[in-house]
């Protein structure tokens, strides 16, 4: 049976930071890129499995209803897989369908009109820590914030304080 190593929320979804200096921290061997828009443009969908695989590991692109399918249907095979998805509603549409999520890692997540920042990479609305709030309390999920494995964690209980 696989598993999911490590889940993100990230902005930018796969990019070089991804494959040189998170999925190396991991333990995966496969990227998971859970995103509606991306799987249903071919090339776009090319391009990220291209980028994600450049670290050497095998990379999906699938919408976020196909990734619960697979999920459900084999666990992943037996893949150890690191799970991001570009938005904080698409995870957690992940986790309420099921999907066996421990750690959600902020790692992106642009400032916009009505959101507070977190760090200097992430920000979130009041509607998505609401929801991150319902994994935390509801779900035993653990969230923490940190863009890259070498900078400082920050915990859900630094997060909450800024709301």
């Amino acid at each position: 049976m696989g598993q999911i190593t490590f889940a993100r929320v990230d902005q930018r979804m796969i990019h070089g930071q991804i494959t040189s200096s998170v999925a190396p921290s991991t333990g995966a061997n496969t990227i998971i890129l859970a995103n509606d828009a991306i799987a249903s443009d071919d090339f776009l969908k090319s391009i990220s499995e291209s980028t994600g695989s450049s670290g050497g590991m095998e990379a999906e692109v699938l919408t976020v209803d196909a990734t619960i399918e697979r999920w459900n249907d084999n666990q992943f095979g037996n893949k150890k897989v690191l799970l991001i998805t570009k938005s904080i509603e698409d995870m957690g549409k992940l986790i309420s369908s099921g999907v066996e999520i421990k750690k959600v890692n902020l790692g992106n997540s642009a400032q916009k009109p009505g959101s507070v920042s977190v760090t200097n990479e992430v920000a979130v609305s009041s509607d998505q820590f609401d929801l991150m709030k319902e994994w935390v309390d509801g779900k035993d999920v653990e969230v923490f914030v940190q863009p890259v494995p070498s900078l400082k964690r920050v915990s859900f209980t630094e997060v909450e304080k800024k709301f």
